[in-house]
């Protein structure tokens, strides 16, 4: 059995709440990602090829919000291409 110090088990528990932390974040990037899918689909019938490299390029949780909010209101998906790319600033309107 190996011994581990007090300080090798905080940096190992350390570690581990820092990972789950960032896989809930990824999952919730793409939880998001296929929200926003989802409701192009809805809403106009398909999506591009354009939307998906362009959502699969954001990593920000909060311009993917802002994002969702703002596919409910597009008129049209070229509209919602349009969005993707503007800087993060333009689309928290």
């Amino acid at each position: 059995m190996t011994y581990v110090t007090s300080v090798e088990r905080i940096g190992y528990e350390r570690d581990v709440k820092e990972g789950r932390a960032e896989g809930l974040e990824q999952g919730s990037v793409q939880t998001m990602r296929e929200a926003i899918l989802e409701l192009l689909e809805v809403r106009f019938g398909i999506t591009s090829t354009t939307v998906l490299a362009g959502l699969a390029c954001i990593e920000d949780l909060a311009r993917l919000k802002a994002l969702l909010r703002k596919t409910t209101t597009v008129s049209s998906l070229n509209e919602f291409e349009a969005l993707l790319t503007q800087s993060p600033e333009d689309n928290n309107e």
